[in-house]
């Protein structure tokens, strides 16, 4: 334990860029005027992007324990880049790209997150967490620097929603609204682990109080309460999208306004009330945005399914939807949502 507590910092010196023409020369870095300040700057972006998954320490040469360069070299197809990590034991890494004339931004910052990941192994592992050191002046590279930090703080293994549901379209012929407005009195919580970043197993749970199925032609209430699970996939980023689908299975109360008579599934006198058996499958796609590193706001449409209906197989008979097509299209439903390690 004390051993551990007293390991320093992997300290990296970041040596001055080396510029190579097209002939294979070396070029002064003031002299290279067709090379961008994005480039001339990727050393110190790869620092620091490192930085923000382990912690390590810039420093002198003579003090470091590796010493990270940078080559850029003019190519036909764009500019080519190559980190050289060189440590005092000998050993090396290298990492190398060419950054296309078009997309630039794009290209650079897959070819830092490649670079990072080969490199952030020989650097070691450590759990103090260290504040980013803010050494991208240049205004593009501290662009794609703060984006490429951004989506890696996103990359958290658990994430918990709430979504309202608002509006759904209604699947019986009453000749009425042809939505129904379920605000404020529907919800589904969604807790998702993340076990890599983009697909995640979910534990969720349905709310609604409603009078939205009317089974009978008489005027009843429904309370919902259906635990489940389920997979969402989701992609990260400020602006992002994702997918759920999952099956949820628990318990309607149909409580009678009215006497609920002639029916072979339900008798109720008015004031009365009884539980019965229901699910769901769900399949949800959204959007997302992220207001911070740990909150977001999102929006679907949503399909709700009652398979026992779609599939006769008797689990709970013409309650729902009555010989009628057994899914419920929700046009809107708006999230918030959390995520933390």
């Amino acid at each position: 334990m004390f051993a551990e507590e007293a390991t320093i910092l992997h300290r990296v010196y970041i040596a001055p860029p080396e510029i190579i023409d097209m002939e294979g020369n070396e070029q002064d870095t003031a002299a290279a005027e067709d090379i961008p300040p994005l480039f001339t700057g990727a050393g110190s972006a790869l620092f620091s992007l490192i930085n923000k998954q382990q912690a390590i320490i810039e420093s002198s040469e003579e003090e470091a324990h590796s010493i990270l360069r940078t080559v850029i070299q003019p190519e036909e197809e764009g500019t080519g880049l190559e980190f050289l990590l060189e440590s005092e034991d000998g050993g090396t890494a290298s990492s190398q790209g060419i950054i296309p004339d078009t997309g630039v931004n794009t290209a650079f910052k897959e070819f830092l997150e490649r670079s990072a990941d080969v490199f952030a192994p020989y650097l070691g592992e450590v759990s103090p967490e260290v504040r980013v050191m803010d050494r991208a002046t240049d205004p593009d590279t501290r662009e794609v620097l703060d984006e490429l930090m951004f989506v890696q703080s996103m990359q958290t293994p658990f994430e918990a929603s709430l979504w309202m549901g608002i509006a759904t379209k209604r699947t019986n012929g009453d000749g009425g609204s042809p939505l129904y407005l379920h605000f404020p009195f529907q919800y589904f919580g969604e807790i998702t682990w993340y076990r890599v970043p983009n697909h995640g197993l979910s534990a969720t749970l349905f709310l609604e109080y409603s009078d939205y199925l009317q089974p009978v032609d008489t005027a009843t209430q429904e309370f919902y309460i259906l635990p489940g699970v389920g997979y969402t996939y989701r992609t990260l980023g400020r602006f992002s999208a994702g997918f759920f689908t999952g099956y949820n299975i628990g318990a309607v109360r149909i409580y009678a306004e009215e006497d609920i008579v002639g029916e072979d599934w339900i008798s109720l006198l008015a004031g009365e009330s009884q539980w019965f058996l229901f699910q769901y499958f769900v399949m949800k796609p959204f959007v997302s945005y992220a207001l911070n590193e740990s909150w977001s706001i999102k929006s679907s449409f949503c399909l709700f399914i009652d398979l026992s209906e779609l599939l006769r197989f008797g689990l709970l008979p013409d309650i729902a939807y009555r010989g009628e097509m057994a899914a419920e299209i929700q046009f809107l439903n708006i999230a918030v949502s959390y995520r933390w390690k």
